[in-house]
């Protein structure tokens, strides 16, 4: 069996605000145990995301390289 309810976020939290200090605090663990995984999730997909994805080669690299050294120059230039 399933009941969805609609309620505001507002209407919600004055839910909350009339419950006792050891109801809320369990409200409390509960909502952070749930944003804990969320978060460990989210990890392991940005860490799946840094491990699989592109990288230079190491022509590219040096061209990235010589590029910044050349900006490099002309700011100093430009600004000294």
């Amino acid at each position: 069996m399933e009941l969805k309810i609609n309620v505001a976020i507002s209407e919600f939290l004055n839910l909350i605000k009339t419950l006792p200090v050891s109801e809320k605090q369990k409200i409390k663990q509960a909502i952070e145990k749930d944003l804990s995984s969320n978060k460990k999730q989210m990890n392991g997909k940005l860490n799946e995301l840094l491990k699989n994805g592109p990288t230079l080669t190491k022509e590219e690299l040096s061209n990235f390289e010589f590029t910044n050294q050349s900006f490099s120059k002309w700011n100093k230039k430009l600004y000294a």
